[in-house]
């Protein structure tokens, strides 16, 4: 995976195309909606960041799942989004191995090419926000010990199989 974090640069580019085509597709298709919530994994949150920027309609919430976006994000780049949504939720994990390794490694080489990208941050998705922003709900940080890396959000275990009783 930290070979994929070399596409890393070009990626965000792509999630704010990505983001103004939902806003769009939100906006054409459900303007009788009271509101609207999003929720991403990973990357998605920048995508979802910039729909909401976007987007006509009020969103109740917004959901940021492993997020591989600075840790500063919310405060920055898109901190008039932040204020924008009614909630504003993260989910991190310390033990998220690709935004502990591939995230900064592909971070450290957008920092090289573009010249106004940091040269170093945290994943929102690893550690929470830097600083909390407006509407932030708390508690974000999974406990350590449940092992939950970056493909355990959207996991969905089977359901145990039914026990029937023996038939005497």
């Amino acid at each position: 995976e930290s070979v994929h974090a070399l596409s890393y640069p070009t990626e965000p580019r792509n999630a704010m195309t990505a983001g103004a085509m939902v806003a769009a597709f939100v906006d054409a298709n459900f303007g009788n909606a009271a509101s609207i919530s999003f929720v991403s994994h990973s990357l998605g949150a920048r995508v979802i960041l910039e729909a909401i920027s976007k987007v006509q309609l009020p969103v109740r919430r917004a959901i940021l799942m492993a997020g591989a976006i600075g840790d500063d994000t919310l405060t920055s780049e898109f901190a008039d989004v932040a204020a924008k949504v009614g909630a504003v939720s993260v989910m991190a994990s310390k033990e998220d191995d690709v935004l502990r390794w591939a995230f900064p490694l592909g971070d450290f080489a957008a920092g090289i090419l573009d010249r106004n990208h940091p040269w170093w941050e945290s994943a929102l998705g690893r550690f929470g926000p830097r600083t909390r922003p407006e509407h932030y709900q708390s508690p974000c940080q999974i406990p350590d010990g449940w092992d939950f890396g970056h493909g355990d959000y959207l996991k969905v275990d089977p359901p145990a199989p039914a026990v029937l009783p023996a038939n005497t």
